[in-house]
């Protein structure tokens, strides 16, 4: 009976354990090779989007410029418990939680107008002065 009851335990914690995840799939274009290969966490959608425009720094964040619009070009996959919407095609307004600096011709450093990025992107639904969106990591593509 002991058994059979610690048994069930274990079975039940190990479910209770197992997160769901989108896989990422790979691809053999030579612009996903760069992709994070990475899964993707909980209450996380990793996109593929354009930076359309990049929001003037406010006096009271040192300079440093952390909101941007980006377009959405492709949804790679959603985390569990995500609860935003985020669609292909729709432009979105995102908070970048690690800021990024200009250069002397107004593009951010590392990204310019028009590039292409990779971003993990979390909603934040307490957000009251920025974007409800948050860009956890992002790479260039």
């Amino acid at each position: 009976m002991i058994r059979k009851l610690l048994l069930a335990l274990v079975i039940m914690m190990g479910f209770w354990q197992c997160k769901t995840q989108s896989s990422t799939q790979k691809n053999t274009t030579n612009n996903n090779q760069n992709t994070l290969q990475v899964p993707i966490s909980r209450g996380t959608v990793r996109v593929i989007a354009r930076l359309e425009k990049i929001k003037p720094a406010q006096k009271e964040s040192n300079n440093s410029p952390n909101e941007a619009i980006i377009k959405i070009e492709k949804v790679v996959g959603k985390g569990a418990f995500f609860e935003g919407e985020v669609q292909q095609g729709k432009s979105l307004e995102v908070y970048f939680v690690k800021p990024f600096m200009l250069d002397k011709t107004g593009d951010a450093k590392g990204l310019k107008l028009q590039d292409k990025l990779q971003a993990d992107i979390v909603y934040n639904l307490r957000a009251t002065k920025v974007s409800k969106y948050h860009v956890v990591t992002y790479k260039k593509l």
